[in-house]
């Protein structure tokens, strides 16, 4: 085991203790995060099994097949919070549209004071 690979191992297990206490979110997705995390640290601490699974693939590399994987799930996270950016800004459009309905002033009323 090299040097880098402990280090790997405590920073990967840190992150998902984070991320399982501090951020709420449902079940399924706590599944789904501790399943990718143990995936990672299966492949740090095993880093032959990368390259034997890039083989069977037709990739040259493990390190290559982790980076083809790691850019697509993030390509794909990414356009999940620009879509949810995309919601929550059509609400909040709502909710000032909403407000400036209640709270408009007829013309020639004055405000109170």
């Amino acid at each position: 085991m090299t040097l880098f690979q402990p280090i790997l191992l405590v920073m990967l297990g840190g992150l998902l203790l984070v991320y399982v206490i501090k951020l709420r979110s449902q079940l399924l997705e706590r599944v789904i995060v501790l399943a990718i995390g143990a995936v990672a640290c299966l492949l740090v601490a095993i880093p032959e099994l990368a390259n034997r699974l890039a083989n069977e693939v037709g990739i040259g590399r493990g390190a290559d097949l982790i980076f083809y994987v790691s850019f697509t799930v993030i390509a794909f996270l990414m356009l999940a919070v620009f879509s949810k950016f995309r919601v929550l800004g059509n609400q909040l459009a709502d909710v000032v549209r909403e407000t400036a309905i209640l709270t408009a002033k007829k013309p020639g009323e004055k405000e109170a004071s």
